[in-house]
């Protein structure tokens, strides 16, 4: 009897106990281990059997990654016309361009040029390998999440595998401007 519960949060979120558990499994053996989850985490969604907290991971990785790029690639272009990076930002938090990345990862990582984020570029790009593998294995193609890895292949190759998440946006501006 086994569960997979692969988790978002990363080591900031292991450590304050906010993890958020994607568990794949019988209900039953879910239910069992709930307890311990619960201890460690501010959620855990049981999302279908064995398995599928991997799926949920993979999906979620690549919704991230996605933004990220398409976010840093809107960003350049607002430079571009002479919007402030900080007024971008606000107006994207206050509106439909809001995502975890834009309030959680610009302001504190990338603006000030700090490109500290704790995740990596190279579990990035697995994980959107991850995603783009399974799609595969189910004979589809997601033709826009195949350009996202290609982006992040691109950024691991400039930037280093360790090189943190918020490193794309440093690519993608340097790539941008280097196109005019």
């Amino acid at each position: 009897r086994m569960v997979d519960a692969p988790v978002s949060g990363a080591e900031w979120g292991a450590v304050a106990a906010e993890l958020v558990f994607m568990v794949g499994g019988d209900s039953i053996d879910v239910a069992q281990v709930m307890p311990l989850l619960d201890l460690m985490g501010q959620s855990v969604h049981h999302v279908g059997p064995l398995g599928a907290g991997h799926a949920m991971k993979a999906i979620n990785n690549v919704i991230t990654a996605a933004t990220v790029v398409a976010t840093a690639e809107a960003m350049e272009i607002g430079r571009a016309y002479g919007l402030d990076a900080h007024a971008m930002v606000d107006v994207l938090d206050q509106s439909t361009g809001q995502s975890w990345w834009t309030t959680n990862r610009l302001r504190q990582d990338v603006l000030n040029g700090a490109f500290q984020d704790g995740f990596k570029l190279g579990l990035m790009r697995k994980d959107v390998g991850i995603a783009c593998a399974l799609a595969a294995d189910k004979g589809m193609r997601p033709d826009m999440l195949g350009l996202t890895l290609d982006m992040w292949k691109e950024a691991e190759s400039s930037e280093g595998t360790d090189g943190p998440v918020t490193a794309m946006a440093r690519f993608v501006g340097d790539r941008t401007r280097n196109q005019r």
